[in-house]
């Protein structure tokens, strides 16, 4: 009898990024089928002649022993009807592939990251999610997942975790099966008739004397601490998120008139914005620095130094970069801006050029900014310009 397998690249059926899945040729008495594999690979990264993922790949280990174990057990299927005497057939080594290639989540898991490249963040919350999965239900594969699982599964979940963190891994868990549907990996979506649920979100602000208490209390604090503040104070003062306070560098702040504003690349929509500064954002930070305008830590870092400073400072209230910018607004309204004018302050407005965005435009925004500018503290005079 003659049979043979071979992985191949066809390369009509690349993605967008380049990458495309192998396919598994299989040929029986001059009957062929293709089958389309999990193993997701570049063409230049796999050699079709040797049937071997390069060391360029960054997964070339996995890849390869998985393509070694289809091949084995195909190997052992043709070997075993030869002992018998059967007559073999296409649909025979198609069958054995289909036993093979119960593909485990987390192994589908480690391609989905590949392919999208999803931060490290991202992929460790997936893990985890997959984990919690395993944990209540071992064997749970891409193919066997089911309502009855679902519904079971969310129960558990709710037992280890908070509501809004239910959705967020059942949610995660849904991505994976998803993209192994898109990629044709399984033939149906288990999620599509199950409800995953919508969280609810708690907005925490700090009213007007909580900023006040935290910025005239600053000078206690350590230098590194002090640091830590600061930067957080000047999100609460400016409404940027955290990761457009970070990349601030000196050349991104400009005079204008009496005051100063920012001009920056907003991370999120990758448009240029212009931000006024109040006077309470401006001592926030040492406007002759160069280079980094605030400290290059991670997220994570700020928010556990956050909690340090709120527990040593007597904070009683949750503090994390979130809140700085719905502090922002909320103060804002509260002084008599309008939400549409807060939103153009905290960077929501967006404009073409430096050029376009007229002088008119910046004395409304520096008109708006005055409202904060006009506030006063018992502590005004006790946080200097030169924080940082």
């Amino acid at each position: 009898m003659g049979a043979s397998f071979k992985f191949i690249v066809r390369k009509q059926a690349l993605k967008k990024d380049g990458s495309t899945r192998l396919y598994l040729r299989i040929i029986v008495d001059k009957k062929v089928a293709y089958i389309v594999t999990n193993i997701l690979v570049l063409p230049i990264n796999f050699n079709v002649d040797s049937q071997v993922v390069s060391k360029k790949d960054g997964l070339h280990h996995d890849k390869n022993l998985c393509i070694t174990e289809i091949k084995t057990k195909l190997t052992r299927c043709v070997l075993e009807y030869e002992k018998s005497g059967s007559p073999l057939f296409v649909n025979d080594l198609l069958q054995a592939y289909k036993q093979q290639n119960i593909v485990g989540l987390l192994e589908y898991s480690k391609q989905v990251f590949e392919q999208k490249k999803l931060t490290k963040t991202r992929q460790s919350q997936i893990r985890k999610s997959i984990e919690y999965l395993l944990e209540h239900k071992p064997g749970t594969n891409l193919y066997n997942l089911n309502n009855s699982t679902l519904n079971s599964f969310k129960n558990y979940l709710a037992t280890k975790v908070n509501s809004n963190t239910v959705i967020s891994r059942l949610s995660q868990i849904r991505s994976i099966y998803n993209a192994a549907y898109n990629d044709g990996i399984i033939k149906y979506k288990p999620f599509e008739k199950f409800t995953v649920g919508v969280g609810t979100t708690k907005e925490h602000f700090f009213t007007l004397d909580e900023l006040f208490y935290l910025k005239d209390n600053i000078q206690v604090l350590s230098v590194a601490k002090q640091k830590i503040l600061s930067t957080f104070l000047f999100a609460c003062f400016t409404g940027l998120r955290f990761s457009d306070v970070i990349r601030l560098k000196k050349e991104n702040i400009k005079p204008f008139e009496s005051g100063f504003y920012i001009e920056f690349v907003q991370g999120k929509t990758k448009k240029k914005n212009i931000v006024p500064l109040s006077k309470f954002a401006l001592k926030m930070f040492d406007i002759n620095n160069s280079g980094f305008v605030f400290p290059q830590l991670s997220n994570q870092h700020y928010n556990r130094d956050l909690k340090e400073i709120a527990a040593f400072l007597k904070f009683d209230k949750y503090i994390s970069f979130h809140v700085s910018r719905h502090t922002f607004i909320t103060i804002s309204q509260h002084i008599g801006i309008g939400l549409s004018e807060a939103s153009k302050l905290a960077g929501h407005t967006t404009i073409k050029t430096t050029q376009g965005y007229t002088h008119h435009n910046l004395s409304s925004l520096f008109n708006s900014i005055c409202k904060w500018n006009n506030l006063s503290s018992a502590g005004d005079g006790g946080l200097h310009s030169k924080t940082v």
